[in-house]
């Protein structure tokens, strides 16, 4: 019976993690400024005031249909960063 040593085991297993979370569309995750800046720390406040227009961005309803603040895509900043 052949069996993999544990660092060849590893190794597979993180290639095949790479692989479908590069293949399988990740779920939308829309992020608060507030989270923005604490999730990606090379992107600081002054950055972001001039330009979060650039990024993909909605504006946040309330159920009274009070616009609110706006809500960053988590894929497309990640996207960029790339």
């Amino acid at each position: 019976m052949n069996t993999i040593d544990s660092a060849t085991r590893q190794a597979i297993a993180q290639a095949v993690r790479e692989e479908v979370a590069a293949r399988m569309p990740s779920q939308d995750r829309w992020l608060s400024r507030e989270q923005v800046l604490e999730q990606f720390g090379m992107i600081s406040p002054d950055f972001l005031k001039r330009h979060a227009f650039e990024l993909e961005r909605k504006r946040l309803v309330t159920p009274s249909g009070k616009a609110t603040r706006y809500a960053y895509r988590q894929s497309s900043i990640e996207a960029l960063l790339q």
